[in-house]
């Protein structure tokens, strides 16, 4: 079988967690039946959303999020959204940017506050500099910054998932 360019660089974010001595088991994330795609759960625990991106003009990695995909992360974890991940595998810096659900909604405004369009698709910037935490905005695609730059320390991944 064929290695797909995702199964690349997504399985390097994989090895990651497997190599950690916390780790216990990963398993495909199911939802109504159905596998979600570059989804996963982890000791049984935590959720794990990746994405994956090459370095734009910017000098930044944009990844972009459906309204689609944003709901489903969103329903994952229920009530309790403390175990909800999503890693951003920035290529160039082989490292993971690793944000938690709140962190992402709080980028979005939660999608529900006023003057967000719910319906609409959201890209997350993060920039990567030489020797300084990874700095993430998000927006509505096509639109403005909406909330300050979050600061995530490079080294917090894959630890966050497994504690």
């Amino acid at each position: 079988m064929r290695l797909e360019d995702e199964q690349h660089y997504l399985g390097a974010a994989l090895m990651q967690i497997a190599e950690n001595d916390r780790f216990s088991s990963i398993n495909p994330l199911v939802m109504n039946g159905q596998k979600l795609k570059n989804a996963f759960l982890i000791n049984e625990t935590a959720f794990l959303f990746l994405k994956y991106r090459h370095k734009g003009e910017a000098k930044s990695y944009r990844f972009h999020f459906s309204a689609d995909h944003l709901t489903s992360i969103e329903m994952i974890g229920g009530k309790d959204t403390s175990r909800v991940f999503v890693g951003l595998v920035c290529l160039e810096d082989r490292q993971v940017c690793c944000l938690d659900l709140e962190q992402l909604t709080a980028m979005m405004h939660t999608r529900n506050g006023p003057g967000i369009n719910q319906d609409a698709d959201y890209t997350v910037s993060v920039m990567a500099e030489d020797n300084r935490m990874f700095r993430v905005f998000g927006r509505e695609t096509g639109g403005n910054y909406q909330h300050d730059e979050v600061k995530i320390a490079r080294n917090r991944f894959p630890e966050c998932i497994l504690t």
